[in-house]
């Protein structure tokens, strides 16, 4: 089984299944349990800006910890040689765009700016679009392997 988190509609058609609290998913789940997956059943999870948006609570180190909680939870859920694939907002490609903007009056109506805004915060538009944790590449890798996952390889940029 391929599971998408964080899609409100079925994906049955294109031979995923849809995971999300909102809308007509094919299974209406929180990506932060999934206990209607059973364990060991996907060949492939994909978390495309899903990660960020855990109820992750307390200091850096803390939400680190809850990341590595999650990220477990989903290892548990892919077959043995099955893939998670993750896409986050990139800290540190967030920070040198906000270098950029250093010396300049901070306009909400400016694109760039706004385009910085979206990954630092999220939609804000309802409870579910809210960021409370942000990854560069080592902390990804970090949480990742000590989630137990062996192979961790980055896309390059």
């Amino acid at each position: 089984m391929n599971v998408c988190l964080g899609v409100p509609r079925s994906m049955r058609e294109a031979g995923w299944y849809s995971v999300d609290m909102q809308g007509e998913p094919d299974f209406r789940c929180s990506f932060t349990r999934l206990d209607v997956i059973e364990n060991e059943s996907c060949e492939i999870i994909l978390a495309s800006h899903v990660l960020e948006h855990g109820p992750y609570n307390g200091w850096g180190k803390h939400r680190v910890a809850q990341t590595i909680e999650l990220l477990s939870l989903w290892r548990d859920k892919l077959k043995p040689g099955g893939v998670l694939l993750i896409a986050v907002p990139d800290l540190d490609i967030i920070c040198n765009q906000l270098q950029k903007y250093q010396n300049r009056y901070w306009k909400l109506d400016d694109t760039p700016l706004k385009d910085i805004i979206g990954p630092l915060f999220g939609g804000e538009d309802n409870e579910y679009n809210r960021h409370h944790m942000l990854y560069n590449r080592s902390c990804l890798h970090f949480s990742l392997t000590k989630a137990g996952f062996i192979k961790v390889v980055p896309i390059p940029k």
